[in-house]
């Protein structure tokens, strides 16, 4: 949640009493290198800046000044230590770049997974040892998945929260056949004929 600050400000001997700051929100990629990135401060207090400069009471290098360094000591109070490459990565910082091959394989392949899963004669779904039908609440979400919620600005933002905080979207299961599922229950039967999967208890799969 932003964090709102509350500052006298300063300019040229000018003081602005109790301006209004905030600090915290997402701002764009555009000009994340500016001085001030991460802060905003209200516009009344900008319109009386605009004021001093134009009644010659300051410059524009005066107010550009008190603002980045007011902007400075805001990011310090609020974020004392700053992970620039976190903060500023829009999925485009050396990690991202170097976990974005797999993730975009990662994505196309869920794709594939969830076109099968529209398929009808794709009747089950399976996800670590469980067996689902397909209209399985559990896994209805696989034959919706289209892939990133927006285009490229949603796979870059998955992408980061994936390397930055390592949080992993509600991926696809796997869509089969009866022959397919046939198969994948056999490779789970153990030597002394012990069953290595189980059937959901919500949708109680009726399997071949």
């Amino acid at each position: 949640m932003p964090a709102d600050v509350r500052v006298d400000l300063v300019v040229n001997g000018q003081k602005l009493e109790q301006t209004r700051w905030t600090w915290g929100s997402h701002y764009p990629k555009e000009r994340r290198w500016t001085d001030g990135w991460g802060t905003d401060i209200e516009v009344p207090a900008v319109i009386e800046m605009l004021d001093l400069i134009e009644s010659g009471q300051a410059t524009v290098s005066h107010v550009r000044q008190t603002l980045a360094d007011m902007a400075g000591q805001i990011i310090e109070r609020c974020d004392p230590e700053p992970d620039m490459d976190d903060d500023r990565c829009f999925g485009d910082c050396e990690r991202c770049k170097a976990a974005e091959p797999e993730f975009r394989a990662g994505i196309e392949r869920d794709l594939k997974l969830a076109a099968r899963a529209r398929l009808p004669e794709y009747r089950w779904q399976v996800g670590g040892s469980s067996v689902h039908a397909s209209h399985c609440p559990h896994v209805a979400h696989t034959a919706r998945y289209k892939g990133p919620w927006n285009g490229e600005d949603g796979f870059f933002s998955e992408l980061k929260m994936l390397v930055h905080e390592g949080s992993q979207i509600q991926r696809p299961y796997t869509p089969m056949t009866d022959q397919l599922l046939e198969q994948w229950m056999a490779d789970r039967i153990g030597p002394a004929g012990g069953k290595k999967y189980r059937l959901c208890k919500t949708c109680s799969p009726a399997i071949p």
